[in-house]
């Protein structure tokens, strides 16, 4: 499922080159186009940052799940070697160190008003899953801002943060 028909496309020609299958929809993650539990896995990898209204996704990617599904979403962490590289280099460096890690990133990441949390924010989003787990995952792009210093720091402040969780039992 994607929001353009463009990107459709190339997932089609994608699966056609490699020989696979898939059913594929337009759609809005803010606003699914499936019953509510039709779905045994939910997996979303850095969209719902991207949207308008990300909550809004958010609920509906949770909507969908079945009882007792996994959900997998992976979403920018705010306190990451990336997103303090971007304020480095789009606000110290321009004379605007009073600008947020939000509004830095809001602007100058991929498009505009792209979001990135907290550990703490997500697991509010997310809460009332079971087995609810909000981890750092070091990226190369970590490693590219922070060199050495992502590596002695692990996954800590990676820039994806991925949440994982099951639909309670009904």
């Amino acid at each position: 499922m994607d929001l353009t028909e463009h990107s459709i496309e190339l997932v089609r020609r994608r699966l056609e080159l490699e020989g696979l299958q898939a059913d594929l929809q337009q759609a809005d993650a803010e606003r699914l186009p499936f019953n509510d539990a039709s779905f045994d896995i939910v997996y979303s990898w850095g969209v719902l940052h991207h949207t308008p209204d990300s909550d809004k996704a958010i609920a509906e990617a949770r909507r969908v799940l079945k009882p007792g599904g996994r959900l997998c979403v992976m979403l920018y962490a705010r306190y990451s070697w990336v997103a303090l590289g971007l304020w480095g280099r789009n606000a110290l460096l321009k004379g605007r160190p009073w600008r947020s890690l939000r509004d830095v990133i809001a602007s100058h990441v991929e498009s505009t008003g792209t979001r990135a949390y907290t550990r703490k924010e997500l697991r509010k989003r997310f809460a009332g899953l079971e087995d609810l787990r909000v981890e750092h995952v070091g990226t190369p792009y970590d490693r590219r801002v922070a060199g050495p210093l992502a590596t002695i720091t692990g996954a800590r402040f990676g820039w994806f943060l991925v949440v994982r969780g099951r639909a309670p039992r009904v």
